[in-house]
Formats: C-alpha cells, structure tokens, sequence
C-alpha cells in the first residue's frame, strides 16, 4: 500500500487523470469524459494478464500527448498493452 500513497501525495499531485486497480475495483478519476473513463474502467476490468494492483497518472500536454508515471506491480509488457490503450481512447 505504500506505492498507493506515494502515488496520491507525489505523482498525483497536478495530475490529470488517474487509474488504479485493486483486485476487481478499477478507479478512473480526472479530466475525462464519462465514456471515456467507462471505457478504460471496462478494458482494465477485464484484462485477465494484469491481475496484479497498479496505480497510473497522467498529464496531458499540448496536442493531447500524454505523460504518464506508474506504481504498483505491472510488468512492462502489461504496461505497454495499457498505454496502447490509452493513446486510442484519449486522442
């Protein structure tokens, strides 16, 4: 739990968005739209290979690029799957 609070008082702080998943709990807070979000909760939600919790905050640049900072147990594969993800929901 400590990579959670971590999460929350440092790269959280100024953020624009954030997920996180806990075992079948998937949180989508932040400047997204309701459709958006429910997508992202659905697709986090049903991924079988990343069981594991995680934490994820994003900031939006210009052009809607984004940069994003991870905590928790996802291994980079999954991670990479995540941000494919988001680059097709978020622009």
């Amino acid at each position: 739990m400590g990579w959670w609070l971590r999460l929350q008082l440092g790269f959280g702080l100024g953020s624009d968005f954030l997920i996180s998943r806990d075992g079948s709990a998937v949180i989508v807070r932040g400047q997204l739209s309701s459709r958006k979000a429910s997508q992202i909760r659905a697709i986090v939600r049903d991924d079988s290979q990343s069981g594991s919790p995680f934490a994820v905050v994003g900031r939006f640049g210009p052009s809607r690029t984004f940069r994003l900072r991870w905590a928790g147990n996802l291994d980079p594969f999954a991670r990479q799957r995540l941000r494919n993800v988001l680059v097709q929901i978020l622009r």
